[in-house]
């Protein structure tokens, strides 16, 4: 019995002692995502990102901020702006012009010299078109509710007339950038077209792809060229998501009477085709084409890449540090990926970006 005893406590020194050298190996921590400490207290709420090379542009409640990467070093450049309702819509930006409402119409302001006002142009509505009654802006945190093109043309929805003659239009609004003898950037309005829906509709979004306005309502998907040229896309389903990817465009569609969700696609805009019916839970995904070859998805706080290619698979990535946070647009620049959230701006390294969420946290 001593003997039986004595091994048991031998057994047990070696299994503490290799225990304990297990425990001293210790493997390096995944990357969080970081809070950036320039965007803190009022500032943490951001509306909308936009790459553009090696900066990113960012649009708050109250500020306009550029990120600028050299090499290891950022500096961070911050301009108030008085533009509405930013916790209600997400307005459009892009390279060279930032879109915000105020009481009377829309401000268009350069990106290069955005406190300049006299370099801005205010597209009052009332002027453009005497019967607008108001604007036509989808609520949403995700989905732009105006159409802005790389060629700075917007294109915004409305209503029109009165109680007893009322219609949903559209406004093609095509702007120049040009500079002044200062060096500033000066937005200008060039033209403008009404386009007439007719009946009461419901806009969710208009994004621009590929030199054309794509209008997701509660009629389906209706493509408008910069010409102001509109042709029916999709009919009779909900479009909860549209993007480019990998030189073609993808529709991620709903179809209420059949609680189905289906992928269409297209590789010049014009002839859409059905791919494969989907889970119909990619319906509350929001889709950001961060790149060329990725493709990822939001839902709240939760984080994803997709793969179109194959079988539409999904795969869930590691948000540690972005739980609770509500995300509100995802863009990269060099290696670094960025994820705006109603509470912070948050970033990690491209690789990190990608890992795979523990199912078992």
């Amino acid at each position: 019995m001593k003997h039986l005893i004595l091994s048991f406590c031998v057994l047990g020194l070696l299994i503490s002692c290799n225990k304990k050298d297990l425990d001293e190996v210790e493997v390096a921590p995944a990357e969080i995502w970081e809070l950036h400490n320039k965007f803190l207290n009022s500032q943490k709420f951001v509306s909308n990102i936009y790459a553009d090379g090696n900066n990113l542009h960012v649009l708050g409640l109250s500020l306009f901020s550029i990120i600028s990467q050299s090499g290891t070093t950022e500096t961070v450049a911050h301009y108030y702006h008085d533009f509405e309702a930013l916790a209600q819509n997400k307005f459009p930006l892009n390279a060279h012009v930032i879109v915000g409402k105020d009481r009377d119409g829309l401000y268009v302001r350069p990106v290069k010299n955005p406190t300049t006002f006299t370099t801005s142009a205010h597209l009052y509505m009332k002027a453009l078109d005497p019967d607008f009654n108001r604007f036509a802006l989808g609520l949403s945190y995700t989905q732009e509710c105006i159409g802005l093109s790389d060629s700075n043309t917007l294109l915004i929805p409305y209503y029109s007339g009165n109680d007893s003659s009322f219609g949903t239009r559209l406004m093609l609004v095509k702007l120049s950038v040009s500079a002044d003898v200062f060096g500033n950037d000066v937005v200008a309005v060039t033209d403008s077209k009404i386009l007439n829906v007719g009946r009461s509709v419901f806009i969710k979004q208009i994004k621009s792809m590929g030199g054309n306005f794509y209008v997701e309502s509660n009629f389906g998907l209706d493509k408008v060229s910069e010409k102001g040229e509109m042709d029916r896309i999709v009919s009779g389903e909900f479009v909860d998501g549209l993007f480019a990817h990998k030189g073609n465009y993808y529709a991620v569609t709903y179809h209420g009477s059949k609680g189905l969700s289906s992928l269409f696609t297209s590789n010049t805009g014009n002839n859409w085709v059905f791919v494969t019916n989907l889970n119909e839970n990619v319906q509350y995904l929001s889709y950001y084409a961060v790149s060329d070859d990725l493709l990822l998805a939001s839902y709240q706080s939760q984080l994803f890449e997709i793969d179109v290619n194959n079988s539409f698979n999904i795969r869930e990535l590691d948000n540690t540090g972005l739980e609770g946070n509500f995300i509100t647009g995802i863009a990269k620049t060099n290696d670094k990926v960025y994820v705006a959230t109603q509470s912070g701006l948050f970033s990690k390294s491209i690789e990190q970006a990608l890992t795979s969420k523990d199912i078992e946290k």
